[in-house]
């Protein structure tokens, strides 16, 4: 019986063929995000793809961990044109819409502001099945790259996801022609939205794409902010995506940092 190839392995083909300017393959790493950070600024070519077949050491934001099995495809990819500091965040919007572009056939899956995609594996109950951080790297106090990582799982693991991880979900990808079919339209979706050296212009594209895949849409809300909890009703985002809030006295919030909850979502 032939081997079975890693999930990276076939994503990284995938991408080579859809005009990836650049794919590095490995089967083991600590972080894809990290070997794409490396190397002088030279060397940094923009839309460099770095792929895993295992990663050791993934992460998320605010230092969380991202637990990595062989159902799941952790890669990034490196930008360095048309990037200023005021637009970095907004590659996590991009990220996120290329995923979403990517789940055309799949309505289940949904965003959660501001880095998660979510799935909706029951009405009104959601697990998480991949999450986008975005870094950068500076040369002379001058931002130099930006970094997009995503991990996705796209099977669930064998033995199930551990008890510790209650909201961990994986794609519906039922066959493996649904996962190939999936990774084509993904490495296609990443180079319009997030790799293109104009896809800055496509914010207000993604953000409406966001707010209508959105696992937050018609809900009330709570977001923790580091400093306070604030409650409302979702109302879009803003121009740079910062997430709007309804509230009861009728006055709109905008939040550009914290972490959302709702009901049928618990983060983890």
């Amino acid at each position: 019986m032939p081997a079975v190839k890693p999930m990276g392995l076939i994503f990284s083909q995938c991408a080579e063929t859809a005009g990836f300017p650049w794919v590095r393959y490995v089967p083991e790493c600590a972080s894809t995000s990290d070997l794409a950070k490396a190397g002088t600024e030279a060397e940094r070519q923009h839309g460099t793809l770095v792929v895993a077949g295992h990663q050791t050491q993934g992460r998320g934001r605010h230092g969380r961990t991202w637990y990595t099995h062989e159902g799941t495809l952790a890669f990034s990819m490196a930008l360095t044109q048309n990037i200023a500091p005021q637009k970095a965040t907004a590659y996590t919007f991009l990220a996120g819409a290329a995923v979403l572009e990517a789940c055309e056939r799949m309505p289940q899956v949904v965003s959660k502001w501001p880095n998660d995609i979510l799935v909706e594996h029951r009405e009104g109950a959601y697990k998480k099945v991949a999450g986008i951080l975005v870094e950068a790297t500076s040369h002379l106090s001058k931002l130099s790259t930006l970094v997009v990582g995503i991990g996705m799982n796209l099977q669930t693991p064998p033995n199930g996801f551990p008890e510790t991880l209650p909201s961990a979900g994986a794609f519906p990808l039922e066959t493996e022609a649904d996962r190939m079919r999936f990774l084509d339209g993904l490495s296609s979706a990443l180079l319009k939205w997030v790799v293109s050296p104009s896809a800055i212009e496509r914010l207000p594209q993604a953000l409406a794409l966001l707010t209508q895949r959105s696992a937050m849409k018609g809900k009330q809300i709570d977001v923790d902010t580091g400093s306070e909890r604030i409650k409302g009703l979702f109302d879009g985002f803003g121009e740079d995506g910062a997430l709007l809030l309804r509230q009861k006295e009728g006055n709109r919030q905008q939040i550009t940092v914290g972490d959302v909850f709702f009901d049928g979502y618990e983060n983890a």
